[in-house]
């Protein structure tokens, strides 16, 4: 008996014949090898539940002339992988989506979502917004070169290293920069589907059925695939996707370039080394701390954020001071005062100042952005944490996410104590108002002490990341090195 699967519930309406017709000429498409004549006399049965199904065999003979028609796979229905219908599963000409989706004006995005647990960005970042892993740059941009003169496909990195140490941001980046589409994959999300395994076959399929390029992130592997215990599904995923990961790596024309990102290694070298192998992966990296030259570079990039952040903020509030002007006007109170105190009651002097062109926005911008001295404040922060240096003592504390979060507290801690002070809006000079805290020892520490690494509060885990990473980049390996230190 066939059985044939589809969610484009529009093939099984109409007549029988218009039916027959549908349904042949989407098997003509998808399946060219298979011979439609057994439909021309067909008897369909449409969602049959289990039971009617189960009636269909008393029969006799006739069975074999009955086509269902489902939505559903006979495995939802009661029956086992080994059942006796010949399965023919029809995605329809818009895979992944459903004309009945498109025509209800379902989001794109939502229904990635939900049926193939993905994610799919146009991302303005690029490798300018990164700082540090300078030879990860570097490397991947000799890839790079190479694909453009068409000596090389990039088909998959695999970035290992210490939580926090940009994995999932680089390969953000590495899309941005290439203009591929960021994909990711949902992995949690992925494992709750009916058929994982059936699964992983339609996201490959629809991203490369597609004109564009994508990057697909798979972020935090090791935690999506039971590498240690004996879970049978996980295991049949895992084979699926290495088979998948292989046909992009040895198709010379592949759309999809793929990211895969661990903290923890050791299930994967233990049980699945062949995961790691050469020839799935074109570079595999190791991420730890950054060296000191690396965090400076962090850290002014950064300050030069926030500098970004406060002209953004400051023009956005103005523009709305101005569009609230009028109806203000027309409310101010019996002593004609601006109404728009009560609502920029920081920023209005400043504000009203600009109003009346007495300096501008950039002039603000200049006044209330925190130029910290960043080899300073290294140093306060090597000082106060190079004792508790978990591994290489060459390395700096503070991973890039701790970097960011000191120098944007530091720059949001000053602003607001200058606004606070109420200085003369008159006087925009630096030393009077936010250069105080550029060189404020104990404004620094107190921010620093505010902040603490997470080599110093889970000191045990980044221990243990840091000793695989000796493991697998060769320093305890008799110099041979799996990873790449980046």
């Amino acid at each position: 008996m066939v059985w044939i699967q589809s969610e484009e519930f529009n093939l099984f309406s109409g007549s029988r014949d218009d039916v027959a017709e549908k349904i042949s000429e989407r098997i003509r498409v998808e399946y060219p090898d298979i011979d439609t004549a057994f439909l021309k006399d067909a008897e369909f049965v449409l969602e049959p539940t289990e039971k009617e199904i189960r009636n269909l065999f008393g029969v006799g003979l006739e069975f074999r002339k009955k086509v269902i028609l489902s939505s559903n796979h006979p495995t939802d229905n009661g029956f086992t992988k080994l059942n006796p219908f010949t399965i023919i599963e029809i995605r329809g000409k818009d895979f992944p989506f459903t004309q009945e989706q498109l025509s209800l004006g379902l989001s794109k995005e939502a229904v990635l979502q939900e049926k193939l647990g993905l994610t799919i960005k146009k991302t303005n970042k690029t490798f300018a917004d990164m700082a540090g892993a300078s030879y990860l740059r570097k490397d991947v941009q000799d890839m790079l070169d190479l694909e453009e003169l068409g000596m090389m496909s990039i088909a998959g990195l695999f970035l290992f290293g210490v939580a926090g140490a940009g994995k999932s941001y680089f390969a953000e980046c590495f899309a941005g920069e290439t203009g591929r589409h960021f994909v990711i994959l949902d992995l949690p999300y992925f494992m709750t589907l009916p058929s994982p395994t059936k699964s992983v076959d339609e996201v490959f399929d629809f991203l490369e059925s597609q004109d564009e390029k994508f990057l697909l992130l798979l972020d935090e592997i090791e935690k999506m695939f039971d590498f240690e215990g004996g879970n049978l599904i996980a295991k049949q995923v895992f084979g699926k996707l290495l088979t998948r990961l292989n046909d992009i790596y040895g198709n010379p024309k592949n759309n999809v370039t793929f990211v895969a990102t661990a903290n923890n290694i050791t299930g994967i070298m233990k049980n699945s080394p062949e995961f790691l192998r050469k020839g799935r992966f074109n570079r595999l990296y190791f991420l730890g701390y950054p060296s000191a030259e690396n965090a400076e570079e962090i850290f002014d990039l950064y300050k030069g954020l926030n500098k970004k952040k406060v002209k953004k903020a400051l023009t956005m509030q103005y523009e709305r001071y101005l569009e609230e002007k009028d109806a203000f006007d027309a409310s101010s109170n019996e002593n004609g005062e601006d109404e728009r105190q009560k609502s920029y009651k920081l920023l209005f002097p400043y504000f009203r100042e600009v109003e009346a062109g007495r300096y501008n926005i950039d002039d603000l911008v200049e006044f209330f952005t925190l130029d910290f001295n960043v080899s300073r404040n290294m140093r306060y922060i090597d000082s106060k944490f190079s004792s508790l240096k978990v591994g290489d003592s060459d390395k700096f504390i503070y991973s890039p996410p701790e970097i960011q979060a000191v120098s944007e507290e530091m720059q949001n801690k000053a602003m607001l104590e200058v606004l606070r002070k109420k200085l003369p809006p008159e006087n925009l000079d630096k030393t009077d108002g936010i250069g105080v805290y550029e060189n404020n020892d104990r404004f620094v520490l107190g921010i620093i002490e505010d902040i603490v690494p997470l080599q110093v509060s889970a000191s045990e885990g980044v221990s243990r990341q840091v000793a695989q990473s000796k493991s697998y980049t060769g320093k305890e390996a008799g110099n041979v090195k799996q990873f790449v230190e980046a």
